[in-house]
């Protein structure tokens, strides 16, 4: 028998089918059988395959079309060797992925799989070596070195990094999880290597591109997007996680995917099951402005409603080609209160008039995103997070000497503070750059404790220019963005406001550059000024993706002062979870203290339990919501 097995299913192939199948035949390991199963394909794939003389091959041909995680099974099921790789008819392997894979292992008897980082082709079969470039990037996978992936339900589940077209398995490990699920078809990848994580299989990676995946550039059809929205869902709700911010990750998923589906099944037609998901979501969480746009707009007539949807989608899609990226949230949002706007208006006008405080009070809760408050109860820590919309002005404040974030707050007016930059408890002066309106209005290079300190004279170089949390001005756009002291300020814009923290969380931990962590030659930690691998009372700052803040503080738990928290780690896949591209650890530990609307949140408990409220230096702010013209 044959050491390994390459599956490649097919359907309605016939002109790409070669490349895969050639791609496997040029193999340098030789030791293989090539299934090639057809879903009953009704072009001449049957009379492609003839051309082959080669005996590792085995045409599998179904009489009738039984679907493709059916005919995936057929090909798994027929197999016979030690070793298995699926992989799709249009994509293809290099000559040495075999080796390359077998040899890991071979080596490595206790390695589950072997996946690898794989090239882009296009239509033509041409290597896209940008496109290459920003897929990895994109799935994390120039991040990964070789060698046992390190933390697999994460890679698996959270970063989506391996796939299984790339990956070389041990066919007696497949057996055990059941190979596929019927009933994740169309994510039936991701469901597999989710559930060999969570059964403590082990992955290894080999980081070079030994493996082409064809990208069409195609769009999928709305029946096709709910069914794989639906298959995703179904997944979703059958894993279960111990640790606890992979968990809430899986619930934020499953809310994220019910909006997505309610959504497209109300353009589709199918406007019962799409208001009932919009429900559920209501009950557990509220409902976004697009949620509600979708709500709204599924009472209007389907062909309509059909008419209008496909209308925003030729909106978003042109708007994205064109580049406008900080611009693409205010236009997608306008367009979306336009939308929302049709609707109520069809609504009301077949419905008796409400009362004017009622119109008013919906009006606002619909067309005007607000400050959202929760607390994340965890085994090690409780998560203080507060959600700031970006149509909400956050500035920074610097108390004469020192004072509490509730002082400072109450002082300003502010609806929310938190603390913010670094300083020096004894002398009560700045170790963080801090600018407002404008103007730098704290200097650490004036702290004479920090810059004549001949312990830190190594350090110096790196805390000048920590990173920091930054507000611009770009002609009448708002933008934050999370940079080091020393980057420079876009084109065409104006720093506003700036506090410097550090390190960064988001989109990569700075730990050793900025939380001066520090190895001897032998590998052995002999420094980390900020305990970042600890456990402790933790304050960070994150950017989501529509440019709206994540205020977060990790508390320590009263009943156990000297292990809980967060480590920094932690509070990164935290605020990855809730969906931060860019995040900044601010000053922590007895520091971390948030306020909002009369309420503190502490972070930090002394040894008998009881949570510490110390003086700050600075902090961020958050204002009155603009008035809207």
């Amino acid at each position: 028998m044959p050491k390994v097995s390459v599956c490649i299913p097919t359907y309605k192939r016939a002109k790409l089918l070669p490349y895969a199948v050639n791609s496997v035949l040029n193999q340098t390991y030789r030791d293989f059988e090539l299934l090639i199963c057809d879903d009953a394909s009704p072009d001449n794939t049957a009379a492609i395959v003839q051309q082959w003389q080669d005996p590792r091959i085995r045409y599998i041909r179904h009489p009738q079309n039984i679907q493709r995680s059916r005919n995936m099974r057929a090909g798994f099921e027929a197999s016979t060797g030690d070793y298995f790789i699926k992989f799709d008819d249009d994509d293809a392997l290099t000559p040495t992925f075999l080796a390359q894979t077998v040899a890991a292992l071979d080596q490595n008897k206790a390695v589950d799989f072997v996946c690898t980082d794989h090239w882009i082709i296009n239509a033509h079969s041409d290597r896209d070596e940008a496109a290459t470039a920003a897929n990895s990037a994109k799935w994390g996978k120039d991040r990964l070195s070789l060698g046992v992936i390190a933390d697999l339900i994460t890679e698996t589940f959270q970063h989506q990094s391996l796939q299984v077209g790339s990956t070389l398995f041990r066919r007696s490990c497949l057996e055990e999880m059941g190979f596929m699920r019927f009933e994740a078809d169309g994510c039936e990848d991701f469901d597999l290597l989710v559930r060999l994580a969570i059964a403590g299989k082990i992955g290894y990676f080999i980081p070079e591109r030994l493996m082409e995946y064809r990208f069409h550039g195609g769009q999928t059809s709305l029946k096709q997007d709910i069914h794989f929205l639906s298959a995703k869902l179904g997944c979703l709700k059958s894993y279960h996680f111990e640790r606890p911010t992979l968990e809430r990750s899986r619930q934020d998923k499953i809310q994220v995917l019910k909006q997505v589906l309610a959504l497209r099944l109300i353009e589709q037609g199918e406007t019962h099951r799409g208001r009932q998901l919009l429900r559920e979501l209501q009950q557990t969480q509220g409902l976004s402005l697009r949620a509600r746009a979708g709500l709204l707009l599924s009472y209007l007539p389907l062909e309509l409603r059909k008419t209008v949807f496909r209308a925003f989608v030729r909106y978003v899609r042109r708007t994205t080609a064109n580049g406008y990226a900080m611009r693409l949230v205010n236009r997608r949002l306008g367009l979306g209160l336009l939308l929302v706007a049709i609707a109520s208006f069809l609504i009301i006008y077949h419905q008796p008039e409400p009362p004017a405080a009622e119109k008013t009070l919906a009006a606002e809760s619909v067309f005007r995103p607000t400050i959202a408050f929760e607390t994340v109860s965890l085994t090690n820590a409780t998560l203080y997070v507060l959600t700031v919309p970006s149509s909400y002005e956050v500035t920074v404040a610097l108390a004469e000497g020192l004072a509490t974030v509730r002082d400072i707050a109450q002082q300003t007016g502010a609806i929310a503070a938190l603390n913010a930059g670094f300083f020096d408890p004894q002398n009560g002066q700045t170790t963080s750059y801090v600018v407002h309106r404008g103007e730098l209005v704290a200097d650490p290079r004036q702290n004479q404790r920090l810059v004549d300190n001949p312990d830190l004279q190594a350090y110096l170089p790196q805390i000048l220019n920590r990173s920091e949390f930054r507000r611009y001005q770009c002609a009448a756009e708002t933008r934050y963005n999370i940079a080091a002291h020393d980057a420079p300020v876009p084109p065409s814009c104006s720093l506003i406001e700036a506090i410097g923290a550090g390190p960064q969380l988001l989109p990569a931990d700075t730990s050793e550059t900025e939380g001066f962590v520090t190895y001897d030659s032998g590998g052995q930690q002999v420094r980390d000024a900020l305990g970042a691998q600890q456990r402790n009372a933790r304050t960070a700052v994150g950017i989501l993706a529509d440019g709206s803040l994540v205020w977060t503080v990790a508390a320590q738990q009263p009943q156990a002062p000297t292990s809980s928290g967060f480590s920094l780690a932690e509070m990164a896949e935290f605020l990855r979870s809730l969906g931060a591209v860019q995040a900044l650890n601010l000053d922590g530990g007895s520091s971390s203290s948030l306020y909002y609307q009369g309420s503190l949140s502490l972070g930090r408990v002394d040894p008998q339990g009881n949570f510490i409220e110390r003086p700050v230096h600075s902090v961020l702010l958050v204002h009155r919501q603009p008035e809207q013209g």
